[in-house]
């Protein structure tokens, strides 16, 4: 049996001491079949070849995970790698990390599956009559601005009303859902001022209303009415009333009704005929608080608001005109009734009387009132 030289690799005869090719003395017999030194080499580098490769194709897989794939939220490689380490809570700054990680990347992923809607064209109408029907009011006007497939003002637009079926003469600016004034906007009739969110052309949410400039209520609307919580005004500009409302009243009771009005009453000068001239020429007396007293004359319906006119001073020579929003629990006030009212000077009232005649007196708008029979001087 031939062997191979340890040294050369050259197949030598069996038992040789020496190889015929090198020299090389032989120690150990190597039989054939044996896989010589060199050929070894040969295979380690194939090996390697196929580890490096294999690293290769698990770096570019990482890879793809690592900077396509989804990150999950929590990291759980971490804790799986390093199994020789004593678990700890993560510290505040690595939390925040992680958080603020967390957020670019749920601004920053972007789904494949969610596609931006197409953008609506909005269509608009300019000065088109148009005839509205809603709960403040119906009849015909003039509209600028967005509408809806049907026509109808929709979006924001501007109405100026021309025909109403109630006569009032109004204008709103504002948002339209489905030819009704539902939304924020601002609407004007006559001297006032109505800004807020409306339902159907009524105020209905937070509002304020302003007359000739001058704020007359700020707060909360239902359906038109004053609803909630609101602060009160008279047409001078002095706080009335904060609190609760109730379809148009002040929710409150007597006690705390008297108790509003005490501070209030110490400053009212009781009117005498100077103050009533000067009330009948507006000569500066808009917001002065005065006294007035006596029968009524004549009385409008008495409802959240109520108009009456007195005669003065117990005198039909001196009509006033004293307007009062009631309570909630409040008795109302009577054609029997004693009325002594304290007020602000509001300008000059103008009604028919009994026999129709034409008669302007001054009007109060009242804070506070009691049909005690006292009188005042």
């Amino acid at each position: 049996m031939n062997q191979y030289c340890y040294k050369c690799g050259q197949i030598i005869t069996t038992g040789s001491r020496f190889c015929s090719y090198c020299g090389a003395q032989q120690q150990n017999t190597v039989p054939v079949g044996f896989i010589p030194k060199q050929h070894t080499k040969k295979s380690v580098l194939g090996m390697a070849a196929i580890i490096t490769a294999a690293v290769v194709v698990v770096v570019c897989t990482a890879s793809f995970f690592l900077f396509f794939a989804p990150q999950p939220t929590d990291d759980l490689s971490i804790a799986s790698a390093e199994t020789n380490q004593t678990w700890a809570e993560p510290t505040q700054k690595q939390a925040e990390s992680a958080d603020e990680a967390a957020l670019v990347q749920s601004q920053t992923t972007i789904s494949p599956f969610v596609q931006p809607s197409p953008l609506q064209t909005v269509e608009t109408v300019t000065n088109q009559t148009i005839t509205v029907n809603m709960d403040y009011d119906s009849g015909q006007g003039i509209y600028t601005g967005e509408v809806n497939s049907d026509g109808l003002p929709n979006g924001y637009g501007s109405f100026e009303m021309v025909s109403s079926d109630t006569g009032a003469n109004w204008r709103y600016d504002g948002q339209w859902v489905s030819g009704l004034i539902t939304g924020e906007g601002v609407m004007t009739q006559d001297d006032f001022i109505f800004t807020g969110s409306f339902k159907s052309g009524l105020m209905d949410g937070y509002c304020e209303i302003k007359d000739s400039g001058i704020l007359r209520y700020a707060g909360m609307c239902t359906g038109g009415k004053l609803h909630g919580q609101g602060t009160l005004y008279t047409s001078s500009g002095m706080m009335l009333y904060e609190g609760e409302f109730q379809n148009d009243m002040l929710l409150e009771n007597a006690d705390a009704r008297k108790a509003r009005s005490e501070g209030f009453k110490s400053g009212c000068t009781g009117m005498d005929d100077l103050l009533y001239d000067a009330c009948m020429a507006e000569d500066n007396t808009f917001g002065y608080p005065v006294a007035v007293w006596g029968f009524p004359l004549a009385m409008g319906d008495q409802n959240a608001n109520g108009t009456i006119v007195i005669g003065h001073m117990g005198d039909d020579s001196y009509p006033v005109c004293v307007v009062y929003r009631y309570g909630v629990d409040e008795p109302k006030m009577t054609s029997d009734d004693w009325i002594n009212a304290w007020g602000v000077a509001d300008g000059i009232y103008e009604y028919v009387d009994s026999d129709g005649i034409t008669v302007t007196c001054p009007k109060i708008e009242v804070v506070y009132w009691s049909n005690e029979q006292e009188g005042l001087s």
